[in-house]
């Protein structure tokens, strides 16, 4: 199963070019993180939005 796998962000996170261009579509709205990842934070995208509030 995936779901140990799957992590959640806003839409309004993934419209953004800087975090869009580290993900690569899979299937429907199912993308694959090609960014970094911590295993204590997991995805952190606050160097790459402008403003992160979720």
């Amino acid at each position: 199963m995936l779901q140990p796998f799957l992590v959640s962000l806003p839409q309004r996170v993934l419209e953004d070019p800087a975090v869009a261009s580290l993900c690569s579509p899979v299937i429907g709205d199912l993308y694959e993180w090609r960014g970094d990842y911590d295993a204590a934070y997991g995805i952190d995208t606050s160097e790459l939005v402008k403003e992160e509030v979720w």
